[in-house]
């Protein structure tokens, strides 16, 4: 039997999160993470997923109010090739116009479809907006319908030129995960 095994990196940048959103374009980070794993390095988005695939390989993203984690999950024996794409993600994101309209459509699409579909989620926006008083402690990490509609794609970049220096990232690895 073949035994195969995984590892998990995972960047957590503290101190960032949806508060750094500025109130006018809340929604703004979860846009630039999400773009920034859509092609990096030069390469497509299409063509950086499947190089991905091909080493069983995924990256995804939490955002929430006060941190940004980029998580990296391979097969073990992949681990050095799924890092370099990892590091391109971070460091050499393509932000591509095209992605940026089609992702922008759907954030506002699928932001519009949530509040009309999940009453809890609406209750819990009116409970933040009051208890933190419009403080960025009370922004949802996907924003607001306005915050999203106004996002361009020069501060998606301008946002990401000051993420990734604005505090010491915290790495976590976890290796030899058992399938």
């Amino acid at each position: 039997r073949i035994r195969w095994s995984a590892t998990s990196v995972t960047v957590i940048l503290p101190r960032t999160g949806a508060c750094l959103d500025p109130v006018e374009r809340q929604g703004l980070m979860r846009l630039m993470l999400r773009l920034q794993l859509m092609g990096a390095g030069g390469r497509s988005n299409m063509a950086f997923n499947s190089s991905l695939e091909r080493l069983g390989a995924t990256l995804s993203h939490t955002l929430t109010s006060d941190y940004i984690a980029l998580r990296l999950v391979t097969l073990s024996e992949n681990l050095e090739p799924a890092l370099s794409l990892f590091h391109e993600a971070i460091h050499a994101p393509n932000f591509d116009a095209k992605e940026f309209e089609r992702l922008k459509a759907e954030s506002i699409s699928g932001w519009i479809a949530e509040r009309e579909e999940n009453k809890q989620l609406r209750a819990q926006e009116t409970y933040l907006h009051r208890i933190y008083n419009e403080t960025p402690h009370g922004f949802l990490p996907d924003g607001t319908l306005a915050g999203l509609q106004r996002v361009t794609l020069d501060e998606v970049r301008a946002h990401y030129a000051t993420m990734f220096g604005w505090a010491e990232p915290i790495v976590a690895v976890l290796s030899d995960l058992p399938e």
